[in-house]
């Protein structure tokens, strides 16, 4: 399977080709005046691209395909999708919510925000499934990663018309993008560090 991910390197944003491996230099293609989502959906081949390899403390990861302005992503999701979140006395509710713009998206081990007056807050280990918009406006699949989505599960249980409004927190999300059919089934592990304690 086809693993990308986007970096900046000397100021510059760069493809990054393959998982990497701790401590192990990086193979980078510079992006120019290109999108990884153009690249993407044009098809084309980054494999036999000329690349570029550098130490991997000298490059910053990015949430994948996200935008340099974040108003150009929207975060969005689809609810009622885990039957411990709804039962026969919820009421009807639109299928799918609005996390935010692209600034929700956060790497592992930065810092993730609620709005102040959270309840509850909860973390949930998730398939991210990454989609790009097309010249005709449609989306298009294009990959998949692995996320932490915090709600603010508290309002939610307090008034079951609110699990819209519980979603407006910041999401982790690897920055890796893997190319392909998402996965049916996944074990891993989620940490959520408090007040300096997982």
């Amino acid at each position: 399977m086809t693993v990308l991910f986007e970096c900046t390197y000397q100021g510059r944003r760069h493809i990054g080709l393959g998982l990497p491996r701790e401590g192990e230099p990086l193979r980078l293609v510079p992006l120019g005046d290109r999108s990884l989502a153009d690249l993407l959906l044009a098809g084309d081949d980054l494999a036999d691209a000329e690349a570029v390899t550098v130490p991997a403390g000298e490059v910053t990861l990015r949430p994948p395909l996200l935008p340099d302005h974040p108003g150009g992503a929207m975060v969005g999701g689809f609810m009622q999708t885990h039957n411990v979140k709804v039962d026969a006395d919820t009421p009807a509710q639109p299928n799918w919510f609005l996390k935010g713009l692209g600034d929700v998206l956060k790497l592992p081990g930065q810092d993730l925000r609620a709005p102040d007056g959270s309840v509850a807050l909860t973390e949930e280990a998730e398939v991210v499934l990454v989609h790009v918009t097309d010249a005709a406006g449609r989306p298009r699949y294009v990959g998949y990663t692995f996320g932490n989505d915090l709600t603010d599960i508290g309002r939610f249980r307090r008034h079951r018309g609110h699990l819209s409004y519980a979603k407006l927190c910041d999401a982790a999300v690897a920055p890796w993008l893997f190319l392909g059919e998402p996965p049916r089934h996944v074990t891993g592990q989620v940490t959520i560090e408090r007040d300096g304690e997982p």
